[in-house]
């Protein structure tokens, strides 16, 4: 009898375990993201070590590196860290040439929750083609801004839009 209990046991348990959750929060695919190398680049390394210290004013300077991997890696860090410092810094960051750089800037400020950045947001956002980018700067205008960016972020979406949408909203 024994034998046949732990068969019992294990069988159910085998069963639940290949069984997806019901309820609750469903797990979601993140986006593919190509690797930056980390583990091969010293000076991305050295990104996470002032991630890992908290070190703002680094991780700032490291947004002017000539290597986009490297902005990119600093902004992101920076949203970690969430140096009230590092802000104007990324304002100025918003405008990089690299898509990546600018999509996790937007993360960084989203992360600040700065109320100063709602402008220069709504501004990256209306110049923004990237929708990855676009993604992460309206999510931080909802972070950061006011009733004001949620009446733009209606419009800019209004505009975006197809006629069909459009018609639905009126």
């Amino acid at each position: 009898m024994p034998r046949f209990l732990l068969a019992f046991l294990v069988f159910t348990l085998a069963a639940c375990a290949s069984r997806p959750p019901t309820g609750g929060i469903v797990p979601q695919e993140l986006p593919d993201r190509a690797s930056d190398g980390l583990l091969a680049d010293s000076a991305l390394q050295a990104v996470v070590l002032h991630q890992l210290a908290r070190d703002g004013a680094a991780l700032s300077a490291a947004l002017s590196n000539s290597s986009a991997a490297v902005r990119a890696r600093a902004a992101f860090a920076l949203g970690s860290v969430q140096d009230p410092a590092a802000v104007p810094t990324l304002l100025d960051a918003l405008g990089d040439a690299d898509p990546l750089v600018r999509t996790d800037v937007a993360f960084a400020l989203g992360q600040s929750a700065d109320s100063t950045a709602e402008a220069h947001l709504l501004d990256a956002l209306a110049a923004e083609a990237w929708p990855p980018a676009r993604r992460e700067l309206m999510d931080a205008l909802g972070k950061t801004g006011s009733a004001f960016s949620l009446r733009q972020l209606v419009t800019l979406q209004m505009v975006d839009s197809s006629p069909r949408q459009q018609a639905d909203h009126a």
